[in-house]
């Protein structure tokens, strides 16, 4: 390990058991870089010191979730991306305005903001972790989901589709949820903080265009 690796790492152990002195050295030893990803990717000045103060704030609280701490740097670069990319596009009506707090209302802006780079980087990426945690629930819950979340209907409407009591209904999409919070560390690592207020509309970003799930819809 070289020796700037061997300080990161040691910084970062520091941190996780909340001493002062390694939230300290990690914050000198990384904040370059990341102040940079922000720059990059929101382009009004006078907010780029919030965003990197919000970053290192998810740093501190979220440090035990690293599991490499080699890769301490890229961990919180992805942070401060994804902050920034979401400073930028609240000022826009984009789709996606970031994972935290985003409404589903949002979703309905023109196809055209998919061509912006820092959607492109962010959207693909989480994309693929919802589908692949889509992907593990049972088929039942997958139903819900995808007639709620993908087809915009109400919890009335994919009751009679699906030919279930609303509580049925209901319960899949609480248990389909409920999983994404339990591997909320995944999206951590990406730099993605999810909130059940914000699952919503996750899954219908990762539903939206997809015909993955309609066609065997009717076994359920």
């Amino acid at each position: 390990m070289k020796g700037g690796d061997e300080k990161l790492v040691k910084a970062v152990r520091a941190a996780k058991n909340r001493e002062e002195e390694g939230f300290d050295q990690l914050y000198r030893m990384t904040r370059a870089k990341a102040l940079a990803v922000i720059r990059r990717y929101c382009g009004e000045k006078e907010e780029w010191e919030d965003i990197l103060q919000e970053t290192y704030l998810r740093v501190f609280r979220f440090i035990g979730t690293l599991r490499d701490e080699r890769k301490a740097q890229a961990w919180i670069n992805r942070i401060a991306a994804n902050l920034a990319v979401r400073s930028s596009m609240e000022k826009r009506p984009l789709p996606f305005s970031g994972i935290e707090g985003c409404r589903g209302e949002a979703l309905a802006a023109e196809e055209t903001v998919l061509e912006d780079p820092a959607v492109i980087v962010f959207r693909g990426e989480i994309i693929r972790m919802t589908m692949e945690v889509l992907r593990e629930l049972p088929g039942k819950q997958r139903a819900a989901l995808w007639m709620v979340y993908g087809m915009n209907l109400s919890i009335k409407e994919a009751a009679i589709k699906l030919k279930v009591p609303e509580n049925t209904v209901k319960s899949r999409l609480f248990r389909g949820r409920q999983r994404f919070l339990e591997r909320s560390e995944a999206f951590v690592e990406m730099g993605v903080f999810l909130t059940p207020a914000a699952l919503p509309s996750l899954i219908a970003m990762a539903f939206a265009g997809r015909e993955l799930f309609r066609d065997n819809l009717n076994q359920y």
